[in-house]
């Protein structure tokens, strides 16, 4: 008895398509049929659980059917988290080397940040601009971390970088601080002015999300 119902429930989590409403009808299967337990018989109990069961879940889809959405608070809520995702790409410390381990952070966390780049631009939250200033600007803080790892900068601009990174951590807390701190970086030399003016720019495509 139990095995069709298993192998469609396997077959049916096996597509893309299905999965996510299988997994609600193999475990509404798990609880309604209690294998191990005696069937009740009568009508009435039959009747009473199967219609609980169908009850609830009818409840559980009409509120997401019918609860209207707020568009707002989902685009602040995209906004923080990709902000918090600039944040984790600065780290915790500006004076570690990068490693194996610190790239594949970096690729994890860049990773999320496309992940909600792509969540915000289907519910229409943000615009292409501001996208695309999140991930330039989270580019510039890469290149502004491999520069402090290297002997490119010397002292004030080291201290200016360590600056920079240091507001860029409370970017989502005090997002006005980042531009004080860029205004001080030095524009002497090659590699940190285009870091600096890349940021600026992605500053300013993003000014929008981050005074959300």
């Amino acid at each position: 008895m139990l095995a069709p119902f298993m192998l469609f429930g396997g077959l049916a989590r096996a597509s893309s398509k299905t999965q996510v409403p299988a997994l609600d009808g193999n475990m509404c299967f798990m609880l309604a049929s209690q294998p191990f337990l005696q069937a009740p018989t009568a009508a009435g109990n039959v009747l009473l659980d199967a219609g609980s069961l169908i009850a609830s879940i009818a409840l559980v889809a009409l509120a997401y059917r019918l609860l209207p959405r707020d568009p707002t608070r989902r685009a602040g809520y995209l906004s923080r988290l990709m902000l918090r995702d600039i944040e984790r790409l600065c780290g915790q410390s500006d004076g570690l080397t990068p490693d194996a381990r610190w790239h594949s952070r970096m690729y994890r966390r860049l990773l999320r940040l496309m992940i909600h780049v792509g969540r915000a631009q289907e519910a229409g939250s943000a615009s292409h601009a501001g996208t695309l200033g999140i991930l330039n600007l989270a580019d510039a803080v890469i290149q502004l971390r491999t520069l402090l790892s290297t002997s490119q900068l010397n002292e004030a601009e080291q201290q200016a970088a360590r600056r920079l990174l240091q507001a860029l951590r409370r970017l989502t807390q005090d997002p006005d601080a980042v531009t004080q701190a860029l205004t001080a970086l030095p524009l002497e030399g090659d590699a940190l002015p285009e870091v600096a003016a890349q940021m600026r720019h992605a500053l300013a495509d993003t000014a929008a999300l981050r005074h959300r």
